[in-house]
């Protein structure tokens, strides 16, 4: 059984970080001068977006967008759209490809792809000769709940 690491961080300390990080340590100063940015009760935003200093918090936001909800395991595109409406750091696109290449479960999902055409199932030549399923993941339902009957 593969060991996992549980990681705990304090959101508060992002407050301390901001001063001596090379991406925002200036900003943080003065955020006035720098267009879009403002300090919130010791909180940088840039716009609404919450503005995150160079730490191990960065590769842990971008693992819980990119796999961390129930249909996890998003592309790097996916995952940036993600990130982007809640959160900022410079070069942010750089960091999610990263983390995403570094993916275990991801490189074991596309280490059974075999790029190219699909290859057909055999013709059976008698009745229940051969007998094949579909495994849906995920059904929709309808508003009542009901399963849809397709």
């Amino acid at each position: 059984m593969p060991c996992h690491k549980a990681m705990v961080f304090d959101f508060h300390s992002i407050k301390t970080l901001y001063i001596e990080d090379e991406d925002f340590k200036m900003v943080v100063k003065d955020p006035s001068t720098y267009g879009t940015y403002t300090l919130q009760e010791g909180f940088l935003f840039k716009g609404n977006k919450l503005c995150i200093p160079k730490s191990p918090l960065r590769d842990l936001i971008v693992k819980e967008a990119h796999g961390g909800a129930v249909a996890g395991h998003f592309g790097i595109n996916k995952t940036l759209e993600i990130l982007k409406e809640h959160f900022y750091w410079p070069k942010m696109g750089g960091d999610v490809h990263k983390v995403i290449l570094r993916c275990a479960i991801c490189h074991m999902a596309k280490s059974h792809f075999h790029k190219g055409l699909y290859t057909p199932l055999p013709v059976s030549l008698r009745p229940w000769d051969d007998l094949s399923m579909d495994f849906i993941v995920v059904l929709l339902r309808i508003l009542d709940g009901r399963m849809p009957s397709w």
